[in-house]
């Protein structure tokens, strides 16, 4: 085994692929669901020691045409790709044009001027308070499926005249952050990021399969297409044509990151400084540190310390797991959303490479579950969970579905397919439950007593809520009217969609990635007279209700006249 590992090691920094040609059905039945040509699925790496020794493919990669994948399948790992955007600052960085500590309006002007300086530094770690772009265009009627650029991304984000939070103080995932930073590349090397990474990452490290996409119309060689569940069973198509780098966009192979991941032990990008860069987390302005690194998020995992970063994005997932005391990583990238989760998957690899077993799950007791149960609400954020007892568990309402939640012990539950745990706090005034994510500070809602979770449905007149709103973050109107007793989100090119209710004068509706949260407010007469918007990455933003310019304009004319109402506090 010895020399087959030292011939692997050999081939792979060659920019060969070598890894084990035998079947191990230990691994494989952990994607046999997948693996059908019926069905998209997952291209799987497994590397240690530097070494690829377990590569496979599972399922297909067009189902048009019937293509199985295979270990050189190109997929878009979403944001794993914001790494090779923090390398390509942290190179910059090596040739003396910037400073992480440089205000980012020395680089991008257009920005307005916020109530204090937002550094690289804090951008690279997620603590910038910046919305995302992302969500943003969500919000402003643009889903990922269109066309959206450079320019269309920065005009919106330079409207942002606020932020979520305070630059420093908090910690919160933002995909304008890295966006931004692609900016920074281009305009400080002369080159896209596209080019730049390929020139100073991809290239020296042999990842001949890899680019920043930035073009929508690009052949790209043996690449997937994405997938999501179609409404009446099988598959639909799900892909962008979205063009903005930095937060996104790599597309790549298992085979190429595995030489990426070499990079972490023998540094041939960056060196040593920047790598250890790389991984050092952030810190917040009043010093404590966040588990976010540089496009890297450290953790643990059974105990184990582990590197690691998730990618989503329309019909991709991705996940890549480093185990660095162990020199043992698992990469899985897969074409499908729904609950086909690389995470989830690949801790289940991981747990065959490091020898581990599950533990001994214990079950809730009935009454925990009928305490726990229940609808949450946090007030200043917008956040909004529902968990329902059902079948010995705790389940959460996603919207469209109901996803079972892993009990982990009195008071605490996880995610089947994430790292988000669920913290419940009994007792007092208030009962609480904590939502603890990789991707933000935690989140503390507090359940809604039966008396005020009445929802809207439940009231007479949802007419008090049909109007044009306008919001001067967006620079649009929505249009919501009312539709076989429903409410409904109404825009220019945009599908409707239905607002669902959840509380009195509340409802949620669907972005591209998860939900958002919608809260009216009424004037002193309690006049319905705008609302606020949020989602997880944007805090909430105001709508206010406005009139028509003329009596001939049609119900989609944006142009608006904002009634001088001031809102009740």
């Amino acid at each position: 085994m010895k020399w087959i590992l030292a011939a692997c090691w050999l081939l792979l920094w060659a920019g060969a692929p070598c890894a084990a040609r035998t079947a191990d059905p230990r691994v494989d039945v952990v994607f046999e669901r997948w693996d059908t040509p019926t069905s998209p699925g997952c291209a799987l790496a497994v590397v240690r020691n530097g070494a690829l020794i377990y590569t496979k493919g599972y399922g297909t990669a067009n189902l048009e045409l019937n293509v199985p994948i295979t270990p050189q399948t190109v997929f878009d790992i979403g944001s794993v790709s914001k790494q090779f955007t923090a390398m390509s600052v942290l190179l910059l960085v090596e040739d003396g044009k910037l400073s992480l500590d440089d205000d980012i309006h020395k680089f991008i002007p257009e920005l307005p001027l916020y109530e204090a300086p937002i550094t690289v530094r804090t951008m690279l770690h997620h603590l910038s308070g910046l919305r995302s772009y992302t969500d943003l265009f969500d919000l402003a009627g643009v889903p990922e499926i269109d066309q959206t650029t450079d320019d269309d991304a920065l005009a919106l984000i330079a409207r942002q005249k606020t932020l979520n939070f305070p630059p420093g103080r908090q910690y919160l995932y933002s995909d304008t952050n890295y966006f931004l930073l692609a900016l920074i590349v281009r305009r400080l090397s002369g080159e896209t990021l596209r080019e730049f990474a390929r020139r100073r990452i991809f290239g020296p490290l042999g990842m001949s399969s890899t680019h920043f996409h930035d073009d929508h119309r690009m052949i790209v060689s043996r690449r997937a297409a994405g997938y999501a569940p179609g409404p009446n069973g099988g598959f639909e198509i799900d892909m962008s044509n979205f063009e903005e780098l930095g937060d996104g966009s790599v597309m790549t192979t298992v085979e190429d990151l595995a030489r990426w991941d070499r990079n972490f032990y023998v540094p041939v990008v960056g060196g040593k400084v920047a790598i250890d860069e790389l991984q050092a987390l952030g810190v917040r302005s009043d010093g404590s540190k966040t588990p976010y690194a540089m496009g890297l998020i450290l953790d643990r995992y059974r105990g184990i310390p582990r590197v690691q970063h998730t990618g989503e994005w329309v019909g991709y997932r991705s996940s890549f797991l480093r185990f660095p005391l162990q020199k043992l990583s698992i990469i899985v990238l897969c074409n499908m959303v729904g609950d086909l989760d690389p995470f989830a998957l690949s801790e289940h690899v991981a747990d065959i490479f490091l020898n581990q077993s599950e533990s001994v799950s214990v079950a809730p007791t009935s009454s925990e579950l009928a305490s726990d149960a229940g609808i949450y609400w946090n007030a200043q954020v917008f956040a909004y969970l529902r968990f329902v007892a059902n079948a010995g568990t705790l389940e959460l309402d996603a919207g469209d579905s109901l996803q079972k939640l892993k009990y982990i012990g009195r008071g605490e539950f996880q995610g089947q397919n994430s790292a988000t745990r669920y913290v419940f706090h009994p007792g007092g005034a208030s009962f609480t439950v904590q939502a603890i994510d990789d991707d933000s500070d935690p989140v503390l809602l507090e359940r809604v007593t039966p008396a005020s979770s009445q929802v809207p449905s439940q009231m007479p007149n949802l007419s008090q809520y049909a109007g044009t709103y306008y919001s001067d973050d967006l620079g649009v109107s929505w249009i919501l009217e009312i539709r076989d007793a429903q409410l409904i989100r109404r825009q220019w090119m945009f599908p409707a969609q239905q607002l669902k209710p959840i509380l009195p004068d509340i409802f949620t509706g669907d972005i591209s990635e998860g939900t958002y949260a919608l809260r009216f407010t009424r004037n002193a007469a309690g006049q319905v007279d705008g609302f606020a918007v949020a989602t997880t990455m944007v805090r909430p933003l105001r709508f206010s209700r406005c009139e028509p310019a003329s009596p001939h304009a049609g119900p989609l004319a944006l142009a608006c006249k904002i009634a001088a109402v001031p809102a009740a506090r």
